[in-house]
């Protein structure tokens, strides 16, 4: 994609239909959210073990 400057993608069903489009601007933001949610899970996860530390 980045070799041709390609930036969005057809997203078809199974019957050849167009459902939609995905562009690189919502696959990042998707992304972004996928990241934040894991870092919330991971500095969770430190508090908890520094209690169960103690």
């Amino acid at each position: 994609m980045r070799v041709n400057g390609i930036r969005r993608l057809l997203v078809v069903n199974t019957l050849v239909g167009l459902s939609g489009i995905l562009s690189i601007d919502d696959l990042l933001a998707f992304l972004a959210q996928q990241m934040a949610g894991l870092a919330r899970i991971s500095s969770g996860q430190q508090v908890h073990e520094k209690h169960l530390r103690k």
